[in-house]
């Protein structure tokens, strides 16, 4: 009897993005329009490392790597569409600005990038990262604003028993 096991992973998807742009020039809504986004799977090789799966129509895309804690930024024009992608119809944008943050919890296992589409003048940024990252980040973040709120606590109060004492020893 084959046993079938798949691994999933929770995730965070954040993407930035800003479509303001100057006057006299493209409409930023029709930016806003134009582009959209996916959660899309990367293969890896062996030799070059992460690359995308390619299917469909030439279409330009720019594509965020998550390789380890860090990400990468490509530009390119390739085939891509989203019959492999997690969304089965690309994400739009609703505001001109902003930052979308997705938690999701059923994502194969695998490298995945946010591939953005037809963002010609470049004004969406994005990461994937695993949760486990990111809520190991946060609690570091708590733990360092709560000692950075304490050490000027007892610094207000070490200043205020000086001033107590100094007014006290001078009467």
């Amino acid at each position: 009897m084959l046993k079938t096991e798949s691994q999933i992973t929770p995730i965070q998807i954040d993407v930035y993005f800003n479509f303001s742009h100057p006057k006299g020039s493209v409409s930023p809504i029709d930016l806003m329009q134009d582009a959209s986004w996916n959660l899309c799977p990367m293969e890896v090789d062996e030799l070059i490392g992460p690359k995308k799966i390619f299917h469909g129509k030439y279409i330009p895309i720019t594509t965020f790597h998550r390789l380890n804690a860090h990400t990468r930024l490509t530009l390119s024009f390739l085939f891509q569409s989203g019959s492999d992608c997690y969304y089965e119809t690309d994400q739009r944008f609703e505001q001109q600005v902003g930052h979308v943050v997705r938690e999701i919890d059923d994502v194969p296992d695998g490298d995945w990038s946010v591939v953005v589409k037809k963002d010609i003048f470049l004004k969406v940024a994005g990461a994937v990262r695993p949760r486990f990252n990111v809520t190991v980040e946060a609690k570091n973040k708590r733990l360092l604003l709560a000692a950075h709120y304490g050490q000027i606590r007892r610094k207000y109060e070490v200043t205020t028993y000086q001033v107590r004492i100094g007014a006290f020893t001078e009467s």
